[in-house]
């Protein structure tokens, strides 16, 4: 037998044999098929019988089988075809002729056959109007031996003639199962006639009983004639079917298969009655030669017919689910046939020993088969043998079943036997066929029970046999042996074995690129590669990549022959995607061209591909081309940032720079990025690309993909350079809703192939951003439409220094402005709308270093001026004035000192008195030239100041955003007028004082100096000069003044005089040559406690009259020596708190003109009256008076001193600062005091000689 059934397996020899064949021209393959799905459900049917009990009966079906296959039916029962199922499908009467015809034709090959059907589709007429026989004589399927008679009752049923096809001999018809009655015992001990059966639409009459829950009775048995037992005992029907709707198709089936049944029954019973002297000698098709002059009544020959006649019962009893039956005829069998011995038939008994064996200890489940799944659904995991259920089969007796336990075989012993079979099989040429089987069926059985290591010593016994195959045989033979790999687990030798099938598909006269392609594809899982770019191993190498870029390259080829481009372009696509770091220059070259060229014969499909065969080849994604490093989103512009309104001035809540406690912190792969954009607005994605590739890549496409909002995308072109360094990329595009936009990854188009490569297939991107979100996606929030500001200043020049102020990064321009101290200058700030919403909402807000006294005098601007002019539309524009004014240094750095320079009167001397020399006073006002010691240069002051605008309108607005747009300025303060020392000095007038300075021009330009009582004065550049100002004395505080200062008493005097001089004091300055001006603020000068009290008005007023004339200023008294000289002194309190505790006293000295003064005047002057006098208080407004006489008794120059001394400091705090001073330092000296002074210059000459 050459005929090799490569899917057989050792359950094959508990299965009855059906062929199921198409005939006929009009017969399409969906009918087949869906007719074919419906017929193999049935794979088993229940023999109830009285004797044996119930018991299950297995059928194979199969679609081809070779005619002289069967003749081997008596070497071993399963090869033997006993029904015969054909399909045909007609629409009319000529249709059905021809489908009977070849039906007919069909069974006469195969005459092994016990039963057949012929099924017809598509005949309405005929279904619908045939009538089955009645239930007569006649009508239960007896006919008459002519076969011609016209009267044969079917004749009147079959109006189309059809029964004429199905005439055959009188044997043939001697085994009709449809009308008979009676107990199977009866029936089967007799021989019979079976009429030849047609029916229409159904069974054959209504007497047959359907398998109700796949069991079925012995049928009713004509008793016509007894001829003896032949093997042509067989009936057929033809049965019509208007389509494949209902379940009639099954019942047929199980009425068929119930026929089958209950004749093989019939011959097992038979022979199992022959008596033992009368067994014939079955033979193998073969052996017809070999036993030719045997003698046949030796007793090695008839031990011979004895042994195959009981290895051939078992056949039959295990086909009929007598398993332990069979297990036992095959022991018999095996003791007859070994002791002849009869090797080959020894080795079909050993093979069936261990078929019953294995049928007794795993038994087949008997329930239905499912449905067969789509080959897209998973595959489910199939339980192994040992794991079905171990129960007894049918009909099986517990006392048979341990009767039969010592022939049943364990799993080695099964394994030894099927070796032993092998062995034997061997030994025979005419039995390489079966060997073959034999090894294919122990290799599948073993691999079902995980006995691998066994099962690949009999696949490798198959493949070493010489089975003489034409080149289709050797596709089909190598195929299976992979099937069979693959059932073992060796997967990668599978691999092998199906590549090999594939490369003999293209070997022979008639190539075959189709099943070539099916079968390279199979050989995919085996050598680890999968078609799946994301089942793919993105971590590790997983196979042999010297293989599998081998492989592709043929399923490329293969593509190509077949004419199927697109499939040619997938896989190319996918080796490059792949395999590409294994592949070499020259390699990614020559592929790249060759995609490029197939690409350009095609439209490549971007999404999956699915082919005729049923498979569907997944979209692949050139990931690799270009290489994509990073992806980041980009934010916006700082200052078109949104900002949530409310938090955008707001800083973190916690005084650490760091806290590992965030509560609110979510994982990175579900947290969105903290990134805003506008609805509305360009946005961007920036990239950086790389190019592995030799040659120069041109992207034409590159766009991004996303989902959740409307996107427009911007789509881009580029080339990168061969094997390129990191290239930036941005990737444009405008959202056009708000909400959670999912940025998915980018789209190209590179090499004509469009790939849409996605952040959850690109592991270096997870890597970068610390692990991807779950659905791979970056999810971003896009905010409703904001109004855009552009701020344009006029007045100011631009600058390219940064602000080092606060957050600079709103700030869009900067600019410079330089200035001298003390000098204004105005801009013009235009704020234009160049967004598409209103601003409705606009602050403005200034950052300085500078404390908010100082921020508020430098930097000004109207807040109405600038609402007012609110909201501003659409390219609308509004503008406001900004005043800066230079806040420099006017204190030079040598500054500090609290007296003048040599030659000009202190502030201590000065302040003795209001009423000096005429001299002296004219020498403190005239302008003296300053030291000319060297002036330290005043460094230049830089303020740093942002003017922040923070904005809104339109939806934005609503939904509670805004923004922010800064503009920097840097001023420049340079020195302009300096003062380097300072000195107060007494007035003529009580109510006034000298305000002395020395000035120096700070400048390189010529400055005119502008000062009080409209006094100018001219100074070169550097060059210095002193300036006597005339400045009304300062009054005390008030009580609420004082209060208000805090309750410190020095404190409050030095804030009241500061105040005051900055009202009476204006410096300007003015520099002709550069037009600029400005005014200088003695703010920054420090005052000294006498300072201060000379600045001060006094609380008490001195008036004193000499010989009863009022003193007046400038007056000059010239006595006589010894002249009495009477003196009224009168002081008035003018402030509004009392004096108390006063002493007034009277003193003076001699100025001898040269430098020398005398203070002893005991010998010189006699006080007449009391020179000391204590006064207990004046209150406010009031008087005291006191009178006194002097004479002198020399000539010369006198000076007569007036004090007033105050011995309550806490009194006279807030009057004076000396007083406050000396409060302060002094607070627990009993003996502290206060004193005013008033000094008179009296001339006493000598009397005339007249």
């Amino acid at each position: 037998m050459s005929f090799v059934d490569y899917e057989a397996r050792v359950e094959d020899h508990q299965c009855l044999l059906v062929l199921v064949r198409t005939l006929g021209p009009d017969t399409s393959g969906r009918v087949f098929g869906r007719a074919w799905e419906r017929i193999s459900r049935l794979c088993h049917t229940r023999l109830n019988d009285q004797q044996q009990g119930s018991r299950t009966v297995w059928l194979r079906y199969v679609r081809s089988y070779p005619v002289e296959a069967s003749d081997w039916g008596d070497f071993q029962a399963h090869r033997r075809v006993l029904g015969l199922l054909t399909i045909g499908q007609c629409k009319d009467q000529a249709g059905l002729e021809e489908v009977c015809r070849l039906h007919s034709a069909l069974q006469e090959q195969y005459k092994t056959a016990i039963d057949s059907r012929c099924l017809v589709f598509g005949l309405d007429s005929l279904a619908d109007g045939t009538e089955e026989p009645p239930p007569s004589s006649s009508a239960e399927g007896s006919c008459p031996a002519d076969e011609g008679s016209p009267t044969s009752p079917n004749e009147e049923t079959d109006p189309l003639g059809v029964g004429r096809w199905f005439k055959g001999s009188q044997e043939a018809k001697a085994a009709e199962m449809n009308g008979c009655d009676g107990p199977p015992g009866e029936a089967l001990t007799n021989h019979r006639e079976v009429p030849d059966v047609v029916a229409s639409g159904g069974s054959g009459c209504d007497d047959a009983t359907p398998l109700a829950n796949g069991s079925s009775s012995p049928p009713r048995l004509n008793r016509v004639q007894r001829t003896p037992f032949t093997g042509k005992l067989r009936s057929t029907q033809c049965i019509v079917y208007p389509d494949l709707e209902g379940d009639k198709l099954e019942r047929d089936i199980q009425e068929f298969a119930a026929s089958l049944v209950w004749v093989l029954e019939s011959r097992r019973l038979d022979r199992s009655f022959e008596k033992l002297e009368r067994f014939p000698l079955l033979k193998a098709p073969f052996e017809s030669k070999d036993f030719v002059g045997l003698d046949t009544e030796s007793r090695p020959f008839k031990k011979r017919c004895q042994g195959r006649m009981r290895k051939h019962l078992g056949d039959l009893s295990l086909q009929l689910g007598l398993a332990h039956e069979a297990l036992l005829l095959y022991s018999e069998a095996i003791e007859l046939l070994r002791a002849v011995p009869d090797w080959l038939w020894l080795a079909a008994a050993y093979e069936g020993q261990g078929a019953a064996s294995l049928a007794l200890q795993w038994p087949r489940s008997p329930q239905a088969v499912p449905l067969q799944r789509n080959a897209s659904f998973p595959k489910a995991r199939q339980p192994r043998p040992g794991s079905l259920s171990r129960s007894l089969p049918n009909g099986t007796e517990p006392s048979e079943y341990k009767a039969a336990g010592r022939a049943v075989l364990s799993l080695d012993e099964m394994t030894e036997r099927l070796r032993e079979a092998t062995a034997h099989y061997a030994k025979y040429s005419h039995v390489v066929a079966v060997h073959t089987e034999c090894n294919m069926k122990a290799a599948r059985f073993l691999a079902a029970h995980e006995r691998y290591m066994s099962a690949s010593e009999f696949l490798q016994n198959a493949v070493s046999m010489n089975l003489p195959l034409t080149e289709s045989e050797k596709v089909e033979w190598y195929a299976s042996l992979a099937r069979l790999y693959s059932e073992v687990g060796f997967q990668r030798k599978a691999a092998f074995y199906t590549r090999v099938a594939a490369v003999k598909c293209m070997a022979g006269p008639g190539p075959n690129p189709s099943q070539c392609y099916q079968l390279l594809l199979k050989s995919l899982d085996g050598y680890r590669l999968n078609l799946d770019p994301s089942r793919q191993s993105k971590n590790c190498m997983n196979g042999w990549p010297r293989i599998q870029i081998q492989l592709l390259e043929d399923l490329i080829v293969t593509a190509k022959k077949m004419g199927n481009l697109q499939v040619a372009v997938r896989h190319t696509s996918y080796l490059l995607h792949a395999m590409l770091e294994y592949l070499s220059v020259a390699e990614r070259q020559e592929l790249c061209a060759q995609l490029e060229s197939l690409a350009s014969q095609c439209e490549p499909v971007p999404g999956a591909l699915a082919l005729d065969c049923g498979t569907v080849l997944p979209p692949v994604h050139l990931l690799q081309l270009p290489y994509v490093r990073s992806l980041v989103p980009q934010r916006a512009a700082a200052h078109l940032r949104p900002l949530r309104l409310g938090l955008a001035a707001e800083g973190t809540s916690s005084p650490f720079i760091f806290s590992p406690l965030q509560p609110h912190r979510r994982s990175g792969r579900s947290a969105k990025l903290d990134l805003l954009w506008v609805e509305g607005e360009v946005c961007a994605v920036a990239l950086q690309l790389c190019n592995p590739m030799p040659f120069e890549l041109r992207v034409s496409h590159m766009s991004l993909l996303v989902d959740g909002l409307p996107f427009e995308c911007f789509p881009s072109s580029l080339e990168l350079p061969p094997e390129s360094s990191p290239y930036p990329v941005k990737l444009l595009g405008t959202p056009r809703g708000t909400g959670d936009l999912h940025i998915l990854g980018y789209a190209t188009c590179v090499l004509g192939v469009q790939s849409s490569c996605r952040v959850r297939d690109l592991p270096q991107l997870q890597r970068s951003r610390g692990g991807a979100p779950r659905d791979g996606a970056l999810v971003l929030t896009v905010v409703p439409a904001l109004p855009q500001l552009e701020v344009v200043a006029q007045g100011l020049s631009p600058a390219a220094t940064f602000s080092t102020v606060g957050d600079t990064s709103h700030v869009v321009k900067h600019y410079a402005l330089a200035l001298y101290a003390g000098e204004s200058h105005e801009c013009l700030l235009t704020l234009t709308n160049t967004g598409k919403e209103p601003i409705e909402s606009l602050e403005t807000t200034l950052q300085t270093k500078l404390d908010k006294e100082s921020e508020q005098a430098m930097f000004a601007w109207s807040v109405e001026e600038l609402t007012s002019q609110l909201p501003i539309p659409e390219g609308g524009s509004a503008s406001f004035t900004l005043h800066v004014t230079g806040r420099g240094h006017f204190l030079a750095p040598t500054a500090g000192k609290n007296h003048l320079a040599p030659g000009v009167p202190s502030s201590r001397q000065g302040s003795a008195s209001p009423l000096g020399t005429p001299k002296r006073r004219s020498a403190s006002s005239r302008s003296q030239p300053p030291p000319s010691n060297h002036q330290d240069p005043c460094p230049t002051k830089t303020v740093e100041a942002v003017l922040q605008f923070q904005y809104s309108g339109g939806p934005g607005l609503r939904a509670r955003y805004c923004r922010q747009h800064s503009v920097a300025l840097t001023v420049e303060v340079q020195p302009s007028l300096l003062i380097s020392q300072w000195d107060v000095l007494p007035a003529q007038v009580a109510s006034e004082c000298y305000l002395v300075l020395d000035v120096s021009n700070g400048t390189e330009q010529e400055m005119e100096l502008l000062y009080p009582h409209e006094r100018r004065m001219l100074m070169e550049a550097h060059d210095s000069c002193r300036i006597p100002v005339t400045v009304r004395r300062c009054s005390p505080p008030t009580a609420e003044e004082h209060d208000r200062g805090g309750g410190a008493p020095l404190g409050a005097l030095e804030a009241a005089c500061r105040t005051h001089l900055l009202e009476v004091v204006d410096l300007r300055w003015h520099l002709h040559g550069i037009e600029r001006s400005g005014k200088a603020s003695i703010a920054e000068v420090p005052w000294t406690p006498r300072m201060l009290d000379a600045i001060l008005l006094s609380p008490l007023q001195w008036e004193i009259r000499v010989n009863n004339k009022p003193h007046e200023l400038e007056q000059e008294y010239v006595f006589d020596v010894g002249e009495p000289l009477v003196l009224s002194v009168s002081i008035r309190n003018i402030s509004e708190r009392p004096l108390r505790r006063l002493w007034l006293s009277a003193g003076g000295f001699q100025d001898r003109q040269n430098g020398t003064l005398s203070y002893r005047l005991d010998s010189k002057c006699a006080f007449v009256g009391c020179n000391k006098v204590f006064v207990d208080e004046v209150a406010p407004g009031d008087t005291y008076v006191h009178d006194f006489t002097v004479a002198f008794f020399l000539c010369g120059t006198y000076r007569l001193e007036l004090g007033c001394r105050s011995l309550d400091l806490e009194g006279l705090g807030s009057l004076s600062a000396l007083a406050a001073a000396a409060l302060s330092a002094s607070a627990t000296d009993e003996d502290a005091s206060h004193l005013w002074r008033c000094t008179l210059e009296l001339n006493v000459a000598a009397p005339s000689s007249s």
